[in-house]
């Protein structure tokens, strides 16, 4: 598998935080894509998905030094690992990229797709093409999802992300933020 953290510096004026788990997934998804050249998909809010099956995650902290913003990343994709390792509380809801398409892949190699894409992203951002794209590769658009709001986990339909990164939920007859 492909577990690594790097660090990225905020180029972005700071309002736009929320946009940066969607950036890497993106990066991840058409690195994957590129190499492989298999459909993957995104579900809110930091899911790697193949056919409605979870192959990777993001996780993503911010620490601020000096007014600079550091965000430490996190990936972790379901490389090379055998379907059949898996536990069977989860083996129904997972994959890795050798069972998809049938053979090992090189780590390195993939890992330096997924980074050149990220980089790519990163430099050449125009955030209103990377929330297009993020909601057109989402697997739970127009689906339940549960959220916490005033302290209480709350169900509601996950509409989509703003150019903030924001979650956009129907939640009874309004939609929230």
């Amino acid at each position: 598998n492909i577990l690594c953290s790097f660090l990225l510096y905020e180029k972005l004026n700071i309002k736009f935080l929320g946009i940066y788990s969607f950036l890497v997934g993106l990066g991840i998804s058409r690195g994957i894509e590129k190499l492989l050249s298999i459909n993957i998909q995104l579900k809110w809010p930091n899911d790697i998905f193949f056919e409605d099956k979870k192959i990777g995650g993001i996780l993503i902290e911010s620490k601020i030094k000096k007014n600079d913003l550091i965000l430490n990343v996190g990936i972790g994709i379901n490389v090379n690992q055998d379907i059949d390792s898996f536990s069977n509380d989860i083996s129904d809801n997972v994959n890795s990229l050798n069972n998809i398409i049938g053979h090992p892949i090189q780590r390195e190699l993939l890992l330096s797709y997924i980074l050149n894409e990220i980089d790519n992203l990163f430099n050449n951002m125009n955030v209103n093409e990377l929330v297009k794209e993020w909601n057109d590769r989402c697997v739970n658009i127009n689906k339940e999802v549960s959220f916490n709001l005033d302290n209480k986990l709350k169900t509601g339909v996950f509409k989509k992300i703003n150019n903030k990164g924001q979650s956009i939920i129907q939640y009874e007859n309004s939609e929230i933020v």
